[in-house]
């Protein structure tokens, strides 16, 4: 699955997340964990014992085989401190955007981005205790989440790059630049949108990812899993989409949930935020309707059988539905809005979040900060989402109608990043 010049296509990145998510409730647990539980910047004044139950536990989780000493822990946090300046001096780069040769002031130095990174880098991979390469970009992985991309010994020789300090600022880095770009350019060609629309759809696919973080998945199942990310995606799977109907049989999952399974064998999560589905058991049949599509999963909402349906009921299934909006931005867009992030969402996009697309929405806006009253607003979609606590405008660029949606949090609304006016 490559892109119009041969290289990475932003299908094949987002068909490599999906597959890197086995388990929609699961995948990625230690990552997501660490994620969370740890306050990376403050890493250096972390105690002893957090560092080592949960930054070594982490990476022992992910086959760093390190060991559990104090002696670790502190090199971890003494690297830390030692690079504070220089963390704070790249910590708004992003890998699609990366500039090796700019110049910065550090502690009154004047230094070259790459030289920053290597310096970063070559302080961590020399920790000792067997920590090295590919414990020192999983952390800095953290550290940077928009810049770093992780890697393992499988997947720098894939590339043919030694693993060492510099190669990997000289050469892993400025290829992961490249890739990144050429995802960005297929996204940007086949939706016909600007390159900071593609960006932001590429960071937004997973709330919490960034595009380096999917670079490094799409390696991971390529090289180190060895998955075949270059055929089409199985035309069955095109034949479901959000709003059909199913009728299915409910069956135990691995981990003890109720699930099913679709004719092309993707997992059927019900969504357990519906009272109804929420019911549903080990063996029955049940007719669901179908509210997000993924490669490996379906999430579905349990509906009554569409002869018993009265004519208001059918009148109701038409209109948007908001709490499958509300379980969207709760599940993939809750710590993004948590931190005063702004959601966008096209209409290309919008079925499988509000149940049908919003081409013909009315534009509008709701700003819950200004004391506006949900209840004042005309246009739907902007009304129902202020009564769910949500600010939001719907607008028009480019022919295209997009919903952002915000957390009113802060008393200063803030100004769109993304070039939407």
């Amino acid at each position: 699955m490559r892109g119009l010049s041969g290289g990475l296509s932003w299908r094949a990145l987002f068909q490599a997340c999906q597959l890197f998510e086995s388990d929609f409730y699961a995948y990625d647990a230690a990552w997501l964990e660490v994620r969370k539980d740890v306050n990376w910047k403050q890493l250096h004044n972390l105690p002893i014992d957090k560092v080592r139950n949960n930054v070594i536990g982490f990476l022992n989780k992910w086959k760093c085989r390190l060991p559990y000493t104090d002696m670790l822990a502190d090199g971890i946090r003494r690297a830390h401190l030692e690079c504070v300046s220089l963390l704070e001096a790249l910590e708004d780069e992003t890998i699609e955007d990366w500039e090796p040769d700019k110049s910065k002031a550090v502690e009154g130095i004047t230094l070259e981005n790459s030289e920053i990174l290597l310096r970063i880098y070559s302080r961590f991979a020399a920790i000792g205790e067997r920590f090295s390469h590919v414990a020192a970009s999983k952390v800095l992985h953290f550290l940077l989440p928009k810049l770093v991309v992780m890697w393992d010994n499988k997947i720098a020789s894939s590339y043919g790059i030694p693993m060492t300090s510099r190669q990997y600022v000289y050469s892993f880095i400025p290829r992961m630049k490249e890739m990144a770009n050429e995802a960005i350019e297929t996204y940007r060609r086949e939706k016909g949108c600007s390159r900071e629309e593609a960006v932001l759809a590429l960071n937004q696919f997973r709330s919490t990812k960034t595009i380096a973080k999917l670079l490094d998945e799409y390696n991971y199942m390529k090289f180190t899993r060895g998955a075949n990310l270059e055929e089409p995606q199985n035309e069955v799977n095109q034949k479901i989409e959000v709003g059909n109907q199913l009728e299915v049989r409910a069956i135990e999952g691995r981990d003890g949930r109720t699930i099913s399974r679709a004719p092309d064998g993707r997992a059927i999560l019900f969504d357990n935020a519906d009272p109804r589905s929420a019911l549903i058991k080990v063996g029955d049949i049940v007719n669901v309707r179908v509210l997000r599509v993924a490669n490996n999963y379906l999430i579905v909402r349990k509906v009554e059988d569409v002869k018993s349906r009265s004519k208001k009921e059918t009148k109701i299934m038409e209109r948007y539905d908001y709490d499958l909006v509300r379980m969207v931005l709760e599940r993939e867009y809750s710590e993004r809005l948590s931190y005063g992030e702004h959601i966008i969402i096209w209409e290309e996009d919008s079925a499988q979040i509000f149940g049908k697309s919003i081409r013909r929405a009315m534009p509008g806006k709701c700003v819950l900060e200004d004391a506006t009253n949900p209840e004042d607003v005309t246009p739907t979609i902007p009304r129902h989402l202020g009564m769910k606590g949500y600010s939001s405008r719907i607008g028009k660029k480019s022919g295209r109608k997009y919903v952002e949606i915000w957390l009113p949090s802060s008393s200063i609304a803030k100004k769109n990043a993304y070039g939407i006016s």
